[in-house]
């Protein structure tokens, strides 16, 4: 019995694949070329190439250089680095902002003083305005409640003919002189002393008085008091006198006026109830300084 041939030799399963990487192209066996022998005693042995580098990443070019200009101003990230171009010019950390300029500090500075100024004298003005205000309506209202005064001091009362002064203006001054006595005068308080007759001699017009001393010895005197003014006068020979003028401002009966004997007897007038004639009265006198008259 002839023996079977032998089997031919059954082709060993081809080798797994090397794994790839994810993103990579897988590779794929080169077909041996026919007559290519790499080992003689490995006839079913598959040839894988050999790569130097990923086939399917191309090559990066570098980027392009980037050109630093004066108005680039650097970028701040989130965590406080630089970003952008300036980026590489600063490598070891982050930037600080760039100031202002001194010319625009200035600037800053003169508006702020500027408008601080004008607020200053506005309030200044408005302060004024009011207290100007205030000074006209003050000025109406002081001119309105001050009443017009009803004579001027500095001019005198117009007088009637013959009568020469009134009030203050005849203190001093003789009554016969001045036109104060005669039918101007009246006599509103009559007294004794010793037997003479003493009297307060007072004229409206003249708005004055004066003492009369009549039927007394030579040497006897008579005296008025009136508004912290005394005058006085002393009979001569005939026994008759008068004295000066004092101011009366008020109620003539008030006006004291008294009578001295030599012998020093004294007595005061009293003011004459109204109606006993206590009118004009006359009588000669040649008293001191002022000749033979009627007071």
């Amino acid at each position: 019995m002839a023996a079977s041939p032998p089997a031919p030799p059954a082709s060993p399963t081809s080798p797994p694949a090397p794994p790839t990487s994810p993103g990579t192209t897988p590779l794929k066996p080169v077909a041996k070329e026919p007559g290519r022998t790499d080992r003689p005693d490995r006839p079913d042995r598959v040839v894988w190439p050999r790569l130097s580098a990923d086939p399917v990443a191309a090559p990066v070019p570098p980027p392009p250089r980037h050109e630093a200009s004066p108005y680039d101003v650097p970028r701040q990230g989130s965590g406080g680095r630089t970003t952008g171009p300036e980026a590489a010019r600063h490598p070891a950390g982050p930037v600080p902002p760039a100031s202002p300029p001194d010319d625009a500090d200035r600037q800053l500075r003169r508006r702020r003083v500027t408008m601080f100024l004008a607020g200053v004298v506005g309030a200044l003005l408005m302060i004024a305005a009011a207290v100007l205000l205030l000074d006209i309506g003050g000025g109406k209202e002081g001119k309105q409640a001050t009443p017009a005064p009803s004579a001027s001091p500095s001019k005198k009362p117009v007088l009637p003919a013959g009568v020469k002064c009134a009030g203050t203006d005849c203190a001093g001054k003789d009554p016969e002189a001045m036109g104060c006595g005669g039918r101007n005068a009246t006599s509103p308080s009559r007294g004794f002393a010793g037997s003479s007759l003493i009297e307060v001699r007072y004229s409206k017009v003249c708005g004055a008085a004066w003492a009369r001393i009549t039927g007394a010895a030579p040497g006897d005197e008579a005296s008025i008091s009136s508004a912290g003014r005394t005058e006085k006068a002393a009979a001569g020979q005939d026994g008759d006198a008068y004295t000066a003028m004092v101011p009366v401002p008020g109620d003539p009966a008030k006006v004291t006026a008294c009578g001295t004997t030599t012998a020093g007897g004294k007595g005061c007038a009293k003011p004459v109830p109204a109606g006993s004639g206590s009118g004009s009265g006359s009588g000669s006198s040649s008293g001191t300084g002022t000749g033979q008259t009627t007071g």
